[in-house]
C-alpha cells in the first residue's frame, strides 16, 4: 500500500497542475511551470521522491498539451498530444518503464514551412501598485523579422475565468504569418497560465490588472521595435472582447485597430440582471453588483459601454461581430456599442467601423468549416484595410 503523496513536495509552490493520469505504478501530472509553459511530470508511486520531467521536444516549448484518454490502469504507456502555433497536433506515446518517447501521429500543414518561423515566450513588466509584475507573452513571427517597427502585429488577449489563452495550432493564422504579421498572445492576469493566484489577481475587485497588463504588452511590442502604433491591432473574444473594449476606451493611442468577437461590452447591465442565463453563475468572477455597491461602482468604472470617450476621433478602427443565437453574450450588447459609434459617424467621418451579425451559430461559432474560413478572411481583410496594408 502506498502512503498518501503530497505532490506539492515535488512540483514546487509556483507550478500549477492542469490534469493528471493515474496508473498502477505511476502518477502522471500535466503541469505548468513558473513561466506558464506546459510540462509533464512522472511520479513513481513506490518512490515518489524519484519523480522526473518527461523530456518534451525543446522546439515545442510554447505549446498546448492535452492528455489522451489513458483508460488502462495497468498500462505501462501514457499518451498525450501537443500543438503549437506553428505545428499541428502531434500525438506522443511515452513508455513509463523504458522512458522512451515515440511519435504516434503527426499532422502536417500544407504549403507552410514552419522552419521559417519561430515561437517564443517573453516576459513583460507590468505594474501592481508599487510592485512590478512579469506578464508572459507568446510571440510568433518570421525568423528573419527586423526590429525596425515595420511589422504588422496582432496582439490577442483573454484573461478571465482562470482559463489559459490557447496557443495551439490555428490554420487560419498561417495566412497572416506568411503575410509578415507578428502574432502576440498576452497571458494577462485573470487567466490561469500561472496558477490560481494569477487568476485571483485579475478577477472581481482586481479586474483592472488585466487591462494594465494588456496595455503593458502593447507598449512592449512598440518599445522593442517589433511594431508601431500605426501597425498594431488587438483582438479579443467574449471576455477577451471586454478586455480589448476597455483598451479601446482607456488606451486608444496604443493600437490602430481592434477586433471584438462576440464581446462582453455591457457588463454593468448584464451583471445586474439575474434573469439572464449566466449572471448569477458569474458572480464569482466579476462580483455581485446588485448586492454590493462597491462592486457595482467598480464594474461601472471600467464597463466599456459605460465609459465611451467623447473624443471619438481617437478611437481605433473596429470590427465587431455578434450572433443572434448567442446565449452567453446577448447580441444587443455589441450592437449597443456599434449604434453609439454609428450615431456619431457624421462627427467622426474617418472612423472605420465594421459590424457583422450572424443569424446562425452562437457564442462558440458553431458554423461550418466554410463559414469559419470566411470569418477568418473577413478579419484579415479588415485588418489590412484598417492598417492600410496591401490586400495580397
Amino acid at each position: 500500500m502506498v502512503d498518501v503523496i503530497d505532490v506539492r513536495t515535488y512540483i514546487g509552490p509556483s507550478a500549477k497542475i492542469d490534469e493528471m493520469d493515474l496508473f498502477q505504478d505511476f502518477v502522471v501530472l500535466y503541469e505548468r511551470a513558473a513561466a506558464g509553459l506546459p510540462r509533464v511530470r512522472i511520479v513513481p508511486l513506490q518512490s515518489p521522491q524519484d519523480s522526473y520531467m518527461l523530456p518534451l521536444p525543446p522546439q515545442h516549448a510554447c505549446c498546448v498539451l492535452h492528455p489522451c484518454p489513458n483508460r488502462g490502469f495497468h498500462d505501462n504507456v501514457v499518451r498525450f498530444s501537443l500543438s503549437t502555433p506553428l505545428v499541428p497536433e502531434i500525438v506522443y506515446q511515452y513508455d513509463l518503464h523504458r522512458r522512451q518517447l515515440d511519435v504516434l501521429k503527426q499532422d502536417a500543414a500544407v504549403n507552410f514551412d514552419a522552419d521559417e518561423f519561430t515561437c517564443r515566450r517573453v516576459h513583460v513588466a507590468s505594474t501592481d501598485d508599487d510592485a512590478v509584475v512579469s506578464v508572459p507573452m507568446t510571440l510568433v513571427h518570421r525568423k528573419d523579422m527586423k526590429l525596425d517597427g515595420s511589422n504588422p502585429t496582432l496582439v490577442v488577449g483573454y484573461g478571465a475565468y482562470g482559463m489559459n489563452l490557447d496557443t495551439g495550432f490555428d490554420m487560419e493564422a498561417l495566412s497572416m504569418l506568411q503575410r509578415g504579421w507578428v502574432l502576440a498572445y498576452a497571458h494577462v492576469r485573470g487567466g490561469g497560465e500561472l496558477g490560481l493566484d494569477w487568476h485571483a489577481q485579475g478577477r472581481g475587485l482586481l479586474k483592472k490588472n488585466s487591462f494594465v497588463d494588456f496595455a503593458a504588452c502593447c507598449r512592449h511590442l512598440v518599445a522593442t521595435g517589433i511594431t508601431t502604433r500605426r501597425l498594431l491591432a488587438a483582438k479579443g473574444t467574449s471576455a477577451g472582447g471586454l478586455l480589448v473594449g476597455v483598451v479601446a476606451n482607456e488606451y486608444p493611442h496604443l493600437v490602430a485597430a481592434v477586433v471584438l468577437n462576440v464581446p462582453f461590452l455591457d457588463i454593468a447591465s448584464t451583471m445586474q440582471d439575474p434573469s439572464l442565463p449566466l449572471t448569477v453563475h458569474e458572480y464569482d468572477e466579476w462580483g455581485n453588483p446588485t448586492a454590493d455597491a462597491a462592486v457595482r461602482a467598480y464594474i461601472q468604472s471600467y464597463s466599456p459601454i459605460d465609459n465611451l470617450r467623447s473624443d471619438h476621433a481617437q478611437y481605433p478602427a473596429m470590427l465587431v461581430t455578434t450572433a443572434l443565437n448567442d446565449m452567453r453574450v446577448n447580441y444587443w450588447e455589441p450592437l449597443r456599442w456599434v449604434r453609439h459609434f454609428r450615431q456619431l459617424k457624421p462627427k467622426s467621418p474617418d472612423l472605420v467601423l465594421w459590424c457583422k451579425v450572424s443569424d446562425d451559430g452562437g457564442h462558440f461559432n458553431g458554423l461550418g468549416r466554410l463559414d469559419q474560413l470566411e470569418a477568418a478572411a473577413d478579419e484579415i481583410v479588415f485588418l489590412h484595410h484598417a492598417l492600410n496594408l496591401p490586400s495580397s
